[in-house]
């Protein structure tokens, strides 16, 4: 899943390289010349006119076709910074058409590699990541290009970041891995790295990658959510912790950072800690699965009432989840006293009996999502009306079977109890 917040990477070609060896290649043909210094001024139009003179009269040469094609990618990337995306597309179409009829007229290496560069770029840039790995591997097999080894590394950016965008992220620390080793990896390529390693399991790799971009540049919220991100995964709550507090110094109004640091109070069972920093999260921007999580901790901490206002603000997200509806049942059961019978004529026997027809009402929800443990719900709608009964008729009644939260692990378990009518007993 392509899901790490990574904005598309804009990827710089040794242009001035490549344009060098076009305009020397034709340097008697006047119009060429003057279409390449139109070029080198940005005057794109002028420049299009230009070589396609050249292209109407020797439509085999391939550097005027090459340049047309470099200028129409000058114009798609000048509409994409602009965020005429639909514009820039047909500007990139234009130019990988003029690239293709230059590969196709190309006979030296240099020409080849140069045409083939330009073609995984101008992909790449069009999202099209598959023909963007075609054309770099097709480049990459021409060592003997005289821009071989500056082209490289810029080889690797293309194909590092079209297999991560493929999801296909073992390709992807493969390709980026010689620019990691050699210090010469940007902050993108780090986070993409550390993102891979991710999605391959290997929290310790992500970890190590990614301290990397914290150190060079705190103000990278993107690598301290990824950094914090891996130690969870890789069970290292307290290093999460000291990460993410260091995230705070930075970034001390983002919601995910407060979540992921309650997260891992949560884990080590540092309920106080967990639950300021999940209430700060849900202050700042609230989602549905940060106030599950404040719901959980509120459970564990036996506050019943405040788990089900928690629970209520995440129920949204989780309407086909039956565990969550049976849990959030549970904690309106919880809610009314173990021992309902003493509110019996009482002040709070209403509020009582309707957080009972709330626990029921829930739990009917719940029995009809695929996946629900029917019998877990028989027992606690046993327990439920046995507490109805004992609210109404003012008197213990025994049950042999009731529900409880685990305080270790959080579920929900059966337990069997013993009672009599007497409640004293």
């Amino acid at each position: 899943m392509l899901k790490k917040g990574l904005r598309k990477i804009a990827i710089v070609l040794a242009a001035a390289a490549l344009l060098t060896l076009a305009a020397g290649a034709l340097a008697q043909d006047e119009p060429h010349q003057r279409g390449y210094a139109a070029y080198r001024a940005g005057r794109f139009d002028d420049a299009i006119a230009l070589f396609n003179q050249v292209v109407e009269e020797f439509p085999e040469w391939h550097y005027s076709r090459f340049m047309l094609g470099r200028c129409y990618k000058a114009k798609g990337d000048a509409a994409s910074r602009a965020g005429r995306t639909t514009q820039a597309a047909g500007f990139y179409r234009t130019a990988i058409q003029h690239y293709t009829v230059a590969a196709n007229n190309a006979t030296e290496t240099n020409e080849v590699f140069n045409t083939n560069y330009e073609l995984a770029d101008t992909y790449y840039k069009m999202d099209e990541y598959a023909r963007a790995l075609e054309f770099a591997a097709s480049a990459l097999r021409l060592r003997e290009a005289r821009i071989y080894s500056q082209a490289l590394p810029q080889i690797r950016l293309i194909q590092g970041f079209s297999h991560y965008y493929l999801g296909q992220y073992r390709d992807a620390v493969t390709a980026f891995r010689p620019l990691v080793d050699a210090g010469d990896a940007s902050a993108n390529v780090l986070r993409a790295v550390a993102s891979s390693y991710q999605e391959l399991g290997d929290n310790a790799n992500a970890v190590a990658v990614i301290q990397v971009a914290v150190r060079e540049d705190p103000q990278d919220i993107i690598a301290h959510k990824i950094l914090i991100k891996s130690q969870i995964n890789a069970g290292q709550w307290a290093e999460a912790i000291n990460s993410a507090a260091f995230a705070l110094r930075y970034h001390e109004r983002d919601w995910e950072i407060h979540y992921l640091k309650g997260r891992a109070h949560n884990r080590l069972n540092q309920l106080d800690q967990a639950l300021e920093h999940l209430r700060r999260s849900i202050v700042i921007q609230a989602h549905e699965y940060v106030n599950r999580l404040l719901g959980d901790v509120l459970v564990r901490r036996g506050e019943w009432r405040e788990a089900t206002r928690a629970y209520n603000a995440a129920q949204r997200e989780y309407a086909n989840d039956p565990a969550f509806y049976t849990k959030f049942a549970f904690c309106w059961y919880q809610y009314v006293p173990s021992d309902a019978e003493r509110y019996h004529g009482t002040s709070q026997e209403r509020g009582y009996l309707q957080a009972l027809g709330n626990a029921t009402e829930l739990l009917e929800h719940a029995s009809s999502i695929e996946g629900a443990d029917s019998e877990q719900i028989a027992a606690m709608l046993a327990g439920i009306n046995n507490k109805r009964q004992r609210l109404e008729q003012g008197r213990f009644i025994a049950v042999t079977i009731e529900s409880y939260i685990d305080p270790e692990t959080g579920e929900i378990v059966r337990r069997e109890v013993t009672g009599s009518e007497n409640p004293d007993q």
